[in-house]
Parts: C-alpha cells; sequence; structure tokens
C-alpha cells in the first residue's frame, strides 16, 4: 500500500494513510507517479518537461585502461547493452617511441587509427574518443603534448573510421603500432 492523494472525477480530492513510506499520484483512481521511501520515482506514462530538465545518471564511468606497459591494453569486461556511446578520455598516454609505432589504433585493426605519432618520446597523448554502439562509427580528437605541457589543441588530429564495437562488446582494447606503452591511462565513460 501507499499514500494515495487522488484526483478523482466524481468525488473531487480522495486521500488514503497509511505507514509504507511510499507516496502514490493517481488521476480518476489510477497512479500515475508513484514515490518510494527512498524517493525514487517510478512514472506510469510519459515524461515531458517543458522548462528543460536536468538529470543523473546519463553517463556512467565504466573503468580505466592503464597504458604503462605491452603493445595493447584493455578494458575489463565491460556490459554495454545498456549504452549508445562510448567516451573514451586519454590521459597522458604515451609509448616508448616517436616512430610510426606510436601510433594508436582500436582494436579493430589499422583502419582504426585514433592518434597521429608522437613527435617525442617523452610526449603525451590527450583528447577523446567516441564510439557510437550502434554502428561502430568513432570520431577520435587527440593531441601529442610534450611533458610538462598543458594540452592546448592547437596539434590535435582527428580522426574518424569505423569499429567493430557495438552493445555485444565486453572488452575495449587499444593497441600501439608495435611501440610499447609507458605512461597513462584511459577512462572509459558509458553514454545512455
Amino acid at each position: 500500500m501507499a499514500v494515495t492523494i487522488n484526483a478523482s472525477t466524481s468525488s473531487g480530492l480522495i486521500q488514503t494513510a497509511d505507514t509504507s513510506g511510499q507516496l502514490q499520484l493517481q488521476t480518476s483512481g489510477v497512479t500515475a507517479l508513484t514515490l518510494d521511501a527512498s524517493q525514487n520515482a517510478t512514472f506510469a506514462g510519459t515524461v515531458t518537461a517543458t522548462g528543460g530538465f536536468v538529470g543523473t545518471g546519463g553517463m556512467t564511468n565504466l573503468g580505466t585502461i592503464t597504458t604503462t606497459s605491452g603493445t595493447s591494453a584493455s578494458s575489463g569486461t565491460l556490459s554495454l547493452t545498456s549504452y549508445k556511446q562510448l567516451l573514451l578520455v586519454f590521459n597522458a598516454v604515451s609509448t616508448n617511441s616517436a616512430t610510426s609505432t606510436s601510433k594508436l589504433y582500436l582494436a579493430s585493426g589499422p583502419l582504426a587509427q585514433i592518434t597521429t605519432q608522437l613527435a617525442a618520446a617523452s610526449d603525451n597523448f590527450y583528447g577523446s574518443v567516441y564510439i557510437d554502439l550502434s554502428n561502430g562509427v568513432y570520431w577520435a580528437n587527440t593531441s601529442p603534448v610534450p611533458t610538462g605541457a598543458a594540452p592546448t589543441g592547437n596539434n590535435s588530429s582527428p580522426y574518424t573510421g569505423i569499429s567493430t564495437y557495438t552493445t555485444a562488446s565486453t572488452v575495449i582494447t587499444v593497441y600501439t603500432n608495435g611501440a610499447t606503452f609507458d605512461n597513462g591511462s584511459i577512462i572509459i565513460y558509458g553514454v545512455k
């Protein structure tokens, strides 16, 4: 049961009391909104906001890929079924080389390039990669930045392509073109 407030078409306002901690708003005896004891709201119909809507939970931190060793780095096991997009945020990711082997790719092959090469082995990649999980399309905007310098975006390198990532994917992998990762991390966000 719940405390109910009902806008009846025959009797006007009808209210009932109980001690459940739940509140139901009704129209003509049909529940339109239920608030539970933890203030979680359940709507029976469509929610429309005319003055704007502020919500939470649209983006969720799914984990971090550590890029400090090896030629590839992967996430832990992920469940992506409830997400539409992924956002990968690169923070001081680097390799031990400034040659073409320092270019980074998504795990779907050389056609999924997401960075240029580092200008110096001490540089770090900063930036982001968006992946649409409905079709695998990605857009990457990453910059090689000298150690100690602030990322400015002045030398950002946009890349687009098709990855193999979908809502059925369970692991996200980034790999080099042969160099070894030696610094940084990639935060993975799921976007609903």
